[in-house]
């Protein structure tokens, strides 16, 4: 049969012949063996450590700037915006100081355009409208802008405008903080400043000021609200609309009387220095029937004018602005 081949260990004469025949070469595969165990095993130390310390860093979801010696730059721009999303001022301040800061690595130069809008305030009569430009030099993080107030004698709510930023170059508005709003407090005396020393002192000046005078300036003070003086002076004016045809309608009494129920037609003036009589000559009827027309028509204006009234309502429009200023 076959033989089974057989394995035997080798002693340590053939050992010791074998090591004595090549010891550089189990040396060297020695070394190689330790050394990549060692480097392997200092890589993953290494990558550890730097997961663990971007993990814990709080700028670690963002890229951070690296200095210009290595050559490399933030992809994120910095950040211009307001300090502080509403600014208060007293009018007789004179001036509101706004705040602007940029925020971000400071590098280079950044610029941004600003300028006031309109609110429930006016510019020209609660403040001066402003506009112009910031810039931003490398390492500079703060600007104030300087807006004017104007001093108005007139009693009013606490108003506002706005200060917006628009069109930044090297850099972003703030998300929410691109627009900042001033409220001016205004320390004028209700209704006006004319009897300003009696109210302060207390009710019982107050009973001393004549009850018309009052009702007059706290005229003047609605007046002074450009919605209420407008829908003020429509109503004067079409409110009239009534008195004229309540003349037409004492004109028409006449004209029955004295012009178709007469047996000698006379005149009625429906317009001053306008004579009328028959508007039909020799047909009492046909004039009556023009009368009964132009008694009517001025009903249509009339009543849209009623329903146009309640819509517009001036007491509610005087009322919200009291409102508003009170709130």
């Amino acid at each position: 049969g076959v033989s089974a081949p057989v394995f035997r260990c080798p002693g340590p004469a053939m050992a010791n012949a074998t090591a004595a025949s090549s010891p550089s070469v189990f040396s060297q595969q020695l070394n190689d063996i330790l050394r990549t165990s060692t480097s392997q095993s200092t890589d993953v130390r290494s990558l550890s450590y730097q997961v663990t310390e971007e993990a814990q860093s709080p700028t670690s979801h963002k890229h951070v700037a690296a200095s210009p010696s290595q050559g490399v730059v933030t992809s994120d721009p910095d950040i211009v915006q307001f300090s502080a999303a509403i600014y208060f001022a007293e009018e007789a301040e004179g001036v509101v100081c706004v705040d602007i800061m940029r925020l971000g690595s400071l590098q280079g130069v950044v610029c941004a355009n600003w300028e006031t809008v309109d609110g429930s305030a006016a510019a020209g009569i609660m403040y001066k409208s402003a506009k112009g430009r910031l810039v931003f030099q490398a390492g500079e993080h703060h600007k104030t802008l300087d807006i004017t107030l104007i001093q108005n004698p007139a009693w009013a709510a606490t108003l506002e405008f706005k200060i917006k930023l628009s069109d930044p170059q090297n850099c972003t508005m703030g998300q929410f903080l691109h627009t900042a709003r001033v409220k001016l407090v205004n320390a004028d005396v209700f209704p006006t400043n004319k009897y300003a020393e009696s109210i302060l002192k207390g009710p019982e000046e107050i009973e001393k000021i004549p009850k018309l005078n009052l009702i007059i300036e706290f005229i003047k003070m609605n007046l002074d609200v450009p919605s209420v003086q407008r829908l003020t002076v429509l109503y004067l004016i079409l409110d009239q609309m009534g008195n004229i045809y309540f003349y037409f309608l004492l004109n028409v009494t006449m004209y029955i009387t004295d012009v178709l129920f007469a047996e000698n037609p006379g005149t009625v003036y429906f317009l001053p220095g306008v004579p009328c009589s028959l508007f039909v000559p020799g047909s009492p009827e046909m004039s009556a029937v023009y009368l009964a027309v132009l008694y009517s028509l001025p009903m249509v204006p009339i009543h849209v004018w009623e329903y146009v009234r309640i819509y517009l309502d001036l007491k509610g429009v005087i009322r919200n602005s009291l409102r508003a200023s009170l709130y």
